[in-house]
């Protein structure tokens, strides 16, 4: 009857060095899977740092283009403006008394009439 206490001994020791030896692929299959972790995290932080980047650049793109529209506008007003003024400083005072006097009378409340039976 000895005989089977030996067997269950290296059965039981058998149990344990697999045992053993499950645990230590778990730890290595562990320390695997957390450098892969690592690894996609430390991508994906590259990844969305050149993403951010572009969307920046695209940012800064976009606005100096509106700042450049903008700057066109205005210098375009402000030549239009200029070149009105220039205009307006050649035509003398006696030719604009009859477009005045024509413009004002068609906004000079005595000259309407609220009816068409009387007159002012």
């Amino acid at each position: 009857m000895k005989k089977p206490e030996k067997n269950n001994n290296e059965t039981f020791s058998t149990l344990i060095e697999s045992e053993q030896a499950i645990e230590r692929q778990l730890e290595a299959e562990r320390l695997r899977a957390g450098r892969w972790l690592e690894s996609e995290k430390a991508e994906m932080a590259r990844t969305l740092a050149l993403e951010l980047n572009c969307i920046e650049e695209s940012r800064q793109q976009r606005l100096a283009a509106g700042i450049n529209e903008a700057r066109e506008k205005v210098e375009k007003l402000v030549h239009e403006a200029n070149e009105m003024a220039r205009r307006s400083a050649g035509i003398e005072r006696t030719s604009l008394a009859p477009v005045i006097r024509q413009h004002l009378t068609a906004i000079d409340p005595r000259t309407q009439y609220d009816r068409p039976d009387v007159q002012n």
